[in-house]
């Protein structure tokens, strides 16, 4: 099941989360520790924004061994591309039109 686009949006509504994103961009995969020390952040809190970006479909987790010791995230970048291309028709269609007309005061 997709995300839905306000659930992607609130995924990426912190200036760590963007950069997180950016950091797994220039990077194959990295651990929540790894990405911590790019950051003024703790590991868990790392992990926070990871759990909330893979729920969404933004990041994959990968184990790196079969103990599962490291868990490696990697930016989905396709699907990262394919929501915005597909959000892009979404806001610019007819049926859109309709939606904001029904469901908010349009002041003229």
């Amino acid at each position: 099941m997709r995300a839905h686009y306000s659930d992607i949006f609130r995924a990426l509504a912190t200036k760590e989360r963007v950069g997180i994103l950016g950091l797994l961009y220039r990077h194959n995969g990295l651990t929540p520790t790894q990405i911590a020390k790019c950051f003024y952040l703790e590991q868990p809190t790392i992990s926070h924004h990871l759990h909330h970006m893979q729920r969404v479909g933004l990041v994959t987790p990968q184990s790196a061994d079969k103990d599962a010791r490291q868990t490696y995230y990697m930016l989905n970048i396709g699907y990262l591309e394919q929501t915005f291309d597909s959000f892009i028709q979404f806001i610019t269609s007819n049926p859109s039109e309709s939606y904001a007309q029904t469901h908010y005061v349009v002041s003229r």
